[in-house]
């Protein structure tokens, strides 16, 4: 009796294991989703100039033989030439220097800076060039200044620039005659820096360019 029960559940277990592993059709089919394509944007900036912003062409600028109280307009033209709206910033720099070899000073101009200034070389006289308090420099409403360890900035908060378009970066270079004194006569000032750009979406300007964005964009930017 327990023989046949034991033939009996092993035939059993037979029949399940060969119904288990065969082969059973079915009808199917498959079909490739067309993929979603994620193209990333580009923030990139072209800077030209500069240019005599005095004039209605683009002409290059120049300016020789300058003297105290003399006012001059400079301009860039700052150009999204990426894909995405972006904001813009300029790191300002200014220099004043001696060009050694094109440099003329008589004999008799250099006892009077050594007797008034205490001048005794080049690099004395460099030292005492101070291109925070001459030229005054100013700018238009769409731009707003901001300092600190970093240097001098100007935001540019008339933005974001789209795309394909121009900012103009029209500066007003004054050379006030009450700063712009006898130990500046020959030097050479050089007005230049960089320009940063950033996507103006997703906070990024905030993120990166803070306090001085919040500072700028509330119009009450602070000088430190």
């Amino acid at each position: 009796m327990k023989t046949k029960i034991l033939m009996s559940v092993l035939a059993i277990g037979l029949a399940i294991a060969l119904i288990g592993g065969a082969t059973m059709a079915w009808f199917t089919d498959r079909v490739e989703m067309e993929p979603a394509v994620f193209t990333a944007g580009t923030v990139e900036i072209d800077v030209d100039g500069p240019f005599d912003g005095e004039s209605d062409e683009l002409q290059a600028f120049e300016a020789n033989n300058v003297n105290p109280g003399d006012n001059y307009k400079v301009k860039w033209v700052i150009e999204n030439a990426g894909t995405k709206q972006a904001e813009i910033r300029v790191n300002l720099e200014k220099e004043w220097y001696i060009d050694e070899e094109n440099y003329a000073v008589s004999g008799a101009r250099i006892e009077r800076l050594k007797e008034e200034y205490e001048v005794l070389s080049i690099e004395d006289l460099e030292a005492l060039l101070v291109a925070d308090e001459t030229p005054i420099i100013s700018f238009d409403e769409e731009w707003a200044l901001y300092k600190d360890v970093e240097g001098t900035w100007l935001y540019y908060i008339a933005g974001p620039v789209d795309a394909g378009n121009n900012v103009d970066l029209l500066l007003d270079v004054y050379f006030d005659p009450a700063e712009t004194d006898n130990k500046y006569m020959g030097a050479k000032f050089k007005l230049g820096g960089f320009v940063d750009a950033i996507q103006a979406s997703n906070g990024a300007p905030e993120s990166e360019w803070d306090p001085a964005w919040s500072a700028v964009k509330e119009e009450e930017p602070p000088v430190e």
